[in-house]
């Protein structure tokens, strides 16, 4: 679905927060079904990993490694082209350097 079409199906307008357009696409994966999806992944790790994911999950999942709560979400950075590096619940980000 196009951004306009979550709007129209949910009801949010254009200044409604970003998540909520996540959180209200109509058919879609709820936050509750994704934190515990991005639990679960987490809770089975045996060791470092590298994670390759879209935007919304990896906050889930920088979130739960920190040991925030959800309502924290977006306390964190996003963006495209970015490494989020946690460790021992300390998140960092990395910004490659153009080429």
């Amino acid at each position: 679905m196009t951004l306009e079409d979550v709007r129209a199906a949910s009801g949010l307008d254009a200044g409604a927060p970003f998540l909520d357009f996540y959180a209200g696409a109509p058919g879609g994966e709820t936050f509750q079904q994704l934190g515990a999806r991005c639990e679960a992944f987490l809770t089975g790790l045996q060791g470092p990993a590298v994670v390759v994911t879209h935007g919304i999950t990896s906050r889930f999942l920088r979130t739960l490694a920190m040991g925030w709560g959800l309502d924290r979400l977006t306390d964190l950075p996003g963006g495209q082209g970015v490494i989020h590096h946690v460790h021992n619940r300390q998140h960092a980000e990395i910004v490659p350097e153009p080429s």
